[in-house]
């Protein structure tokens, strides 16, 4: 094949990771973010101030401008520190929060599920969908007793059952639509895989065709399964270890949002303690005064008690 495939599904199976690049990013306004200091366009950056996540944020822990109060009590200092601190924070949220839908915006564009796209030339392609095969198990192709399963099916005789291995593969007389994951794993395509699921694609979406074979739904197979299916075993590896790396990159995601938000928290909490504590002096100011007055009228009364 001599062209560039023009979908994503054809590019994945192909390990053409520039077209899947390029075609997942042309879906997504921005594209992959290479670095978080890029300037924000004016649609993404409305788009980041109306999220849900960025608007409970902002009105949980908005801490407000340096008020008169705090220079009164002394903290004009840690109180512009307390603001300088929450604008850095809020911006490092914001980043996050950027970055979160940069990515959902790529997911939605690389998992739709299509056919695959074979032919010599771009006027004259044929579509194939995913097709399965069943055969009967070479010894040492399975393990324990035979079991109903996305690997295989038992095939029971008059004395003894017969493993039947599942695989699949491309056909042309298939309907059957998947993922660009799933096509990545058909083709043992491990770069593609690599990066469709650093572009955030479901490694758990399954393969869901509402006219199966034989009368019953084609349901249940996601890229692990098929992968195990075909005994793909380098690229069950090579997935397994993608899936791995995005997790982890995830959860480090959502430890610094944490992070973010218990700062957050903490200098809420500091400030509302310090304001607490002010209005305690006033308080204590205002009745150390009313008690100076009134000793003062006592004093006066008496004193003309005595004249008198």
């Amino acid at each position: 094949m001599v062209y560039r495939p023009h979908d994503i599904c054809s590019a994945a199976f192909l390990n053409d990771t520039q077209r899947v690049r390029l075609l997942a990013t042309r879906e997504a306004p921005g594209g992959v973010i290479d670095n978080d200091e890029d300037p924000l366009e004016d649609a993404e950056e409305e788009a980041i101030d109306a999220d849900p996540e960025m608007l409970s944020l902002l009105a949980q822990y908005e801490l407000g401008d340096v008020s008169e109060e705090d220079e009164e009590g002394g903290d004009h200092a840690g109180a512009e520190d307390d603001v300088e601190r929450q604008h850095a924070d809020l911006a490092l949220f914001r980043r996050i929060v950027r970055r979160q839908r940069r990515e959902a915006a790529l997911a939605r564009a690389v998992d739709p599920p299509g056919l695959l796209q074979v032919g010599p030339n771009p006027v004259a392609l044929t579509s194939h969908g995913l097709f399965f095969r069943c055969a009967e198990s070479q010894a040492g192709d399975r393990e324990g007793p035979p079991q109903a399963d996305n690997d295989g099916i038992a095939r029971t005789t008059g004395e003894t059952a017969l493993p039947l291995r599942v695989s699949w593969r491309p056909s042309k007389r298939s309907p059957i639509r998947a993922s660009p994951l799933h096509w990545a794993v058909l083709g043992r395509a491990h770069a593609a895989i690599r990066l469709l699921v650093e572009l955030g694609a479901d490694a758990r979406q399954e393969i869901r065709h509402d006219v199966g074979y034989g009368g019953g739904a084609v349901s249940g197979i996601a890229p692990e399964a098929l992968a195990i299916a075909n005994h793909s075993r380098e690229t069950l590896k090579v997935l397994r270890e993608a899936v791995t790396a995005r997790n982890l990159l995830l959860e480090r995601r959502s430890e610094e949002k944490q992070s973010i938000e218990c700062r957050l928290e903490q200098r809420k909490a500091r400030r509302e303690k310090e304001r607490l504590s002010r209005e305690q002096r006033r308080t204590q100011e205002e009745e150390l005064e009313e008690s100076a007055y009134s000793g003062i009228g006592e004093s006066v009364d008496q004193e003309q008690d005595y004249n008198s």
